[in-house]
């Protein structure tokens, strides 16, 4: 389908515009497998065995309503194993929603700020909650209307945050959180918190992905690499980073951790800025100014979280904007063309100010906005990295 999609464009532009209408979510047609993404599935997960029966565990109590926390350091996997884990619940008669603040094109999560205007539907429901520190006052106020809201069958919500093992030395719950009654139904006083995953599994991890890209590799000889950059956690991104390093035929034995996230940055958009070229002229190669902009372009939508496109201040971007204006192109097919932009749509009810519902009417809207799907560990790095060299 993508080849076919993107033999459309090129051979006959306006039809591909009109497919892209169709769609209710658009998906630049030439974009590449994100393998580093938690949902890609581009090699298979292993070695969280113990946290996927601890997660079954917490489905099969017989309480009807429970929440409950996966926490870890960016980059340990809690996406991943939350991924896998909802994978098989599925397949036992579970249905499944998920919510992030950016969710990835093309898949099935919600934006985290629809969560207020939503309720979920009859049937045993698993509510994913990912990166939740900044939308806690609304996922309080909608978790205690969940809690006032009769149900038949069960409903397990789980919250996806960095810091804290517990309840109670976890600050990113808020005052509102811990004031409320919310902790009475919590399945456990201590969270599942990702550990540093074992030398066997790590290697078995990078073993795994290099079978997916049809390479091989010294397993052992990059874990000391990986012991080097990252000694407190050894996350499974890094190793991953470093395995598909020396797939690409580089040495990174001697990187540090800056290096492997830049080449992993580099890595995610070098797609992007493959597409800025073809749309300028193949034969005149992207200028540090024009890549510069488009980073910051992309800092900017990985910092506000959502950038839709009619708020994108043009001026800002004056040789991206140059680049438009010779293409002959309109920002929304401009920012189609470079695989940034995606068209989501946003569905919910009203509520106020406290996250109450101001009435049963549900509201649908289209939003045309600029996204990089990435790790949030490589949009925080370019955000940092812009910052550092401002």
């Amino acid at each position: 389908r993508v080849i076919l999609e993107r033999l459309l464009e090129e051979t006959d532009s306006a039809g591909y515009k009109l497919l892209c209408r169709s769609r209710r979510s658009v998906v630049p047609a030439a974009e590449e497998k994100r393998p580093l993404m938690f949902d890609s599935e581009y090699f298979p997960f292993s070695g969280r065995e113990t946290e996927l029966a601890r997660l079954a565990e917490f489905c099969e109590a017989e309480d009807q309503l429970l929440w409950w926390a996966v926490t870890g350091p960016g980059g340990m996997g809690k996406s991943r194993l939350v991924f896998e884990f909802c994978k098989t619940m599925r397949k036992q008669g579970w249905q499944i929603q998920r919510f992030e603040a950016n969710p990835s094109r093309g898949g099935e999560a919600r934006r985290l700020e629809e969560l207020p205007g939503w309720m979920p539907e009859a049937g045993k429901t698993i509510v994913v909650l990912d990166d939740v520190q900044a939308y806690m006052e609304s996922v309080c106020a909608w978790m205690t209307r969940v809690d006032y809201t009769p149900r038949s069958e069960d409903l397990r919500i789980l919250l996806l945050e960095r810091e804290g093992k517990a309840l109670r030395d976890s600050s990113w719950l808020g005052p509102d959180f811990k004031s409320s009654h919310l902790d009475e139904w919590c399945h456990s006083e201590s969270f599942l918190r990702l550990e540093p995953m074992t030398d066997e599994q790590l290697m078995s991890v990078m073993t795994d992905y290099a079978k997916a890209a049809g390479q091989t590799l010294n397993a052992e000889l990059l874990l000391k690499t990986l012991e080097r950059v990252d000694p407190q956690f050894k996350r499974p991104l890094y190793a991953v980073a470093i395995a598909d390093a020396r797939c690409q035929g580089k040495d990174p034995t001697n990187w540090d951790r800056s290096k492997i996230l830049d080449t992993l940055l580099d890595r995610e958009l070098k797609f992007h800025l493959d597409r800025l070229q073809g749309i300028c002229d193949r034969k005149v190669k992207i200028s540090k100014t024009l890549q510069s902009q488009m980073e910051l372009l992309l800092a900017n939508a990985c910092l506000n979280g959502i950038l839709p496109l009619d708020q994108v201040d043009w001026s800002q971007y004056d040789v991206l904007q140059k680049r438009m204006r010779e293409a002959e192109m309109e920002p929304e097919e401009f920012c189609q063309r470079l695989g940034i932009l995606q068209t989501v749509e946003l569905e919910g009810r009203r509520v106020d100010q406290y996250g109450h519902l101001i009435d049963d009417l549900i509201i649908k809207e289209d939003a045309k906005i600029i996204l990089l799907s990435c790790p949030d560990l490589l949009k925080e790095h370019l955000v940092l990295k812009l910052a550092f060299a401002i």
